[in-house]
């Protein structure tokens, strides 16, 4: 699974994000417009880190896997100055 989707279920906005390394000893992925992260948290699990390294989305409880080794596919939660939207991540290869 190199390249990753956001799309926000409100709108149409689409947000991609491509394999970029390992965070963690797990596979890292980045936005491909800005230096935001899909990473693993140990403890916490997989998570999205903004610019200054703020955790900014989760997946829904539903979907969480603390021991998975990829990110789950299904609706996330984000949530940034005040304002949170759901997306659906799903993989595009």
């Amino acid at each position: 699974m190199n390249t990753l989707q956001f799309h926000r279920d409100n709108d149409e906005v689409v947000y991609t994000f491509h394999l970029d390394g390992t965070y963690n000893d797990r596979p890292r992925w980045r936005r491909e417009d800005k230096n935001i992260v899909v990473v693993y948290i140990d403890h916490i699990g997989w998570c999205v880190l903004d610019e200054e390294e703020n955790q900014v989305s989760w997946p829904f409880p539903e979907t969480r896997d603390t021991d998975a080794t990829m990110p789950p596919l299904g609706k996330w939660l984000s949530w940034k100055k005040g304002k949170s939207y759901v997306y659906t991540l799903s993989k595009v290869n």
